[in-house]
Parts: C-alpha cells; sequence; structure tokens
C-alpha cells in the first residue's frame, strides 16, 4: 500500500488508461484520456485509517461521469440508510436483477393517459351549425369533451377533433 502524492496522480491514470485498452470498466466504453479520472473508494469516517475496509483505495481509471454517478449512489445509499440491511453491491445486483424481470399487467395510475382536449376549432363549427333553442353549451375550461357536447356532436354528425 503506497500513499500516492497528487504529482503521481496523473502518471497513474495515464498507465491505468493504457491498461485498462481505454476502457472505462463501469461504461465498457473506450474512451479519450481527458474524459477519464482515478476512482478511489472513500473512507466511511475521516477518522478511519486509510486501507480500512478499502477506504482511500485507489480501484481504477473511470468516465468522469460513471465517478459522479457511483458517488451519487453511494451517498444515497448511506443518506437513506440502506447501508443497514444489505451491501452496496448486493444491493446494485439485486436492482439490476429486479429492473430486467418481467413487468407486472398493471398501469400505475400516475401513467394514466390524459384525455385530449376538444380544439376549439370544432367547437366553434358546432355552435356556427347549431339550430336548437336551448342555451348552447360553453367551451369546457378544462377543454375535455362533456356529455352535452359529446350529444350535439353526434346530433349534426360532426366527428369531434381532438389536440394531440
Amino acid at each position: 500500500m503506497q500513499q500516492l502524492k497528487q504529482s503521481e496522480l496523473k502518471p497513474l491514470r495515464i498507465r491505468l488508461h493504457k491498461e485498462q485498452n481505454n476502457v472505462c470498466p463501469i461504461l465498457k466504453q473506450e474512451f479519450d484520456l481527458s474524459e477519464m479520472v482515478v476512482d478511489h473508494q472513500h473512507k466511511q469516517k475521516q477518522s478511519d485509517t486509510n486501507g480500512v475496509n478499502g477506504g482511500g483505495m485507489v480501484r481504477g481509471c473511470i468516465h468522469n461521469q460513471a465517478n459522479v454517478i457511483e458517488g451519487k449512489i453511494s451517498n444515497t445509499y448511506k443518506r437513506y440508510g440502506l447501508h443497514k440491511f444489505i451491501e452496496l453491491p448486493e444491493l446494485l445486483r439485486n436492482l439490476a436483477d429486479y429492473l430486467e424481470q418481467e413487468n407486472l399487467p398493471y398501469i400505475h395510475p400516475t401513467e394514466r393517459t390524459k384525455p385530449k382536449k376538444l380544439k376549439k376549432r370544432c367547437y366553434n363549427t358546432l355552435k356556427k351549425s347549431y339550430k336548437g333553442r336551448a342555451k348552447f353549451p360553453l367551451y369546457p375550461k378544462s377543454g375535455l369533451l362533456t356529455k352535452p357536447l359529446r350529444t350535439l356532436f353526434e346530433r349534426y354528425e360532426i366527428e369531434p377533433q381532438f389536440y394531440a
């Protein structure tokens, strides 16, 4: 175990990049050296000794954005207390398996398709065709096709048109 100096970081990054055949081990794609950073495992506590449980140890040379997301995932994992239940690598493997499994045949209520809004031009066409004595229904603020309007469209044989 060797404590690196800041001046030794760039030569190490160059060497690791070459040893990895210019490939980021997380993204499994080739990248230019300028997009790569030396990744290390952060210590659990600042007071921890370097090397304990891998803290402070270099893991490899990875793409800078992969490094950002790795940090965000690690921090979120700890912040939400998941470290009390499961180790991070096991959690990520389980998550990958879960994401790849077949979905259930239900659509979540927040993903409900929104009803299309009636085109104002179509409403005005119906209004011009209207011959009745009763007060003509107002264009709804919601833009949705109401039952009274639907009845009138059917009576006057006008196909309602909706915004995409």
